[in-house]
C-alpha cells in the first residue's frame, strides 16, 4: 500500500479541487512499491503551466522547466514538481526534444517515458495506473525500455547510463532487448555533457553492485573513457570492485591498474577537487607500509582526513596486510598523544628566533625537527630539541 506524505496530498487535492487529473509518476512510485526510501516526488498532470499557477495561486511558485511544462510549487516547505501531461517533440542533441505539445493524455505522457518501472502512476483514490507493466517488471526485477528502446536511447542518450545504474542500485536485469540496444547505442553518450555522465558514474560506483556493471558493459565505460581499454588485468579489477568501498576508492581502483593516465581521466570526468585530491593521495601513498607506526604518523601529518580511506585502499590491493595492526598502531598514536604535526611540537617560531635561527629558515628547521621527533631519533622536549639545535647545522 502506498501511503504519501500530507503536502502530497494537499498538492493531488487542489488540483482535483480546481477541476484537473493528476497522478504521482516516476521513482516515487517506483520506489515505494520497492518499500525503497522516497525522497522526491513528481507530480503530472493534465493543467496546463498557466492552469498550474493559478490552481496555486496561494503558494510559491517557481517556473523551473515552463518551457516543458514543469513548474515547482512549495507546500509546506517542500518543493513539488508538476509538469503538464506532454508529448516530446523530435530529438536533435540526443537530450532534449526541441518542443514539447501538452496533451490531456496520461497515455502519452507514460509512452514518453525511458524505462517501464518508471511510468508508473498513483492517485490515492483510484490506485496505480500502469500502462506498460512497469509492476510486472518491478516483481520480476527487469529493467525494461519503453517501446523501441533504439528509439529511446537515441532521444536521450543518458538513458543508457541511467540503464546501468538503476539496474545496480536496485540489483535489477537489463532486459535483453534493452542491453543490446545499450551495446549498439554506446556512441551516442559522446553527445552527452560528461557532468552529466559522471554524476551518473558516481552513483553507480556508490552501489555494491558496480563491478557486475562494470564487467558485462565494460564497451559502454571504455565508449566514455577511452582509456579504460588500456586495463591489463581486468579480472583483478573486477574482482577487487566486489569489494565494500566508496566511489572514490572504487575509481582508484581502476586508475591504479592504468596510472599514468590517472590524471588526464580525473580531468576528463570533471571531478570535483577534493575527489581529485584523494583519488591522488591514495595512488601516491598505497604503497607504504603502514604496518609500521612511522609511517603512519607521517600519513597523518601530510593529510589525516584521508587516512580511513588509505586504509580501505591498501586492505583491498593488498589484502595480505595487517589492518588489525595498523588500526591498532593508529589509534594508540591518538590515545597517547604522540606528536605527529607541527603542533604537537614542544618547541615553536618563536623559540627558534629566540636561539638566532634566521626567518627563512624557520619552517625548515622545524619540519626537520618534526621528521626527527616521528622517526623516534630526537625526543619531543623543550630542552633536549633546543640543545640539539645548537649542536647541528640550523
Amino acid at each position: 500500500m502506498i501511503v504519501l506524505p500530507t503536502y502530497i496530498n494537499k498538492c493531488i487535492n487542489i488540483l482535483n479541487s480546481s477541476g484537473f487529473e493528476c497522478f504521482v509518476v516516476g521513482g516515487a512510485i517506483r520506489d515505494a512499491l520497492l518499500n525503497r526510501e522516497v525522497n522526491d516526488y513528481d507530480i503530472t498532470t493534465n493543467a496546463t503551466p498557466i492552469e498550474i499557477k493559478e490552481a496555486f495561486n496561494d503558494f510559491k511558485t517557481i517556473e523551473t522547466g515552463i518551457k516543458h511544462g514543469t513548474l515547482t510549487v512549495i507546500i509546506d516547505y517542500h518543493h513539488i514538481e508538476i509538469t503538464t501531461y506532454r508529448i516530446d517533440g523530435e530529438y536533435e542533441d540526443n537530450r532534449h526534444p526541441n518542443n514539447v505539445v501538452f496533451t490531456q493524455s496520461i497515455y502519452e505522457d507514460c509512452k514518453r517515458r525511458d524505462f517501464t518501472i518508471n511510468a508508473i502512476c498513483f492517485h490515492p483514490q483510484t490506485g496505480i495506473l500502469d500502462f506498460f507493466d512497469g509492476v510486472k517488471d518491478l516483481n520480476n526485477k527487469i529493467i525494461r525500455s519503453i517501446d523501441n528502446p533504439d528509439k529511446r536511447f537515441n532521444e536521450d542518450a543518458l538513458r543508457i547510463i541511467r540503464a546501468l545504474r538503476f539496474s545496480c542500485e536496485l540489483d535489477f536485469e537489463i532486459e535483453e532487448n534493452t542491453k543490446k540496444s545499450i551495446l549498439n547505442n554506446k556512441d551516442l553518450l559522446n553527445n552527452i555533457a560528461i557532468e552529466r555522465i559522471s554524476d551518473e558514474l558516481d552513483k553507480i560506483f556508490s552501489t555494491s553492485n558496480s563491478y557486475k556493471i562494470f564487467k558485462e558493459y565494460f564497451e559502454v565505460f571504455t565508449t566514455i573513457i577511452p582509456e579504460f581499454k588500456n586495463i591489463t588485468n581486468k579480472e583483478e579489477v573486477i574482482h577487487n570492485l566486489s569489494k565494500q568501498s566508496s566511489s572514490d576508492i572504487k575509481l582508484a581502483i581502476i586508475l591504479l591498474n592504468i596510472k599514468d593516465d590517472a590524471l588526464n581521466i580525473m580531468n576528463q570526468l570533471k571531478l570535483p577537487n577534493i575527489t581529485k585530491r584523494k583519488i591522488k593521495f591514495l595512488l601516491n601513498n598505497y604503497d607504504i607500509d603502514l604496518e609500521d607506526k612511522t609511517n603512519i604518523k607521517k600519513i597523518l601529518n601530510i593529510n589525516k582526513e584521508f587516512l580511513n580511506d588509505l586504509i580501505t585502499f591498501i586492505k583491498i590491493i593488498k589484502p595480505e596486510t595487517n589492518i588489525n595492526k595498523i588500526n591498532q598502531l593508529h589509534n594508540e598514536i591518538i590515545h597517547n598523544k604522540e606528536p605527529y604535526k607541527l603542533s604537537h611540537l614542544d618547541i615553536n617560531g618563536n623559540d627558534l628566533i629566540e636561539l638566532g635561527i634566521k626567518d627563512f629558515k624557520i619552517s625548515l628547521t622545524l619540519n626537520d625537527i618534526l621528521n626527527k621527533v616521528i622517526d623516534n631519533t630526537l625526543e619531543n622536549d623543550k630542552e633536549i630539541i633546543i640543545e640539539h639545535i645548537k649542536k647541528g647545522d640550523y
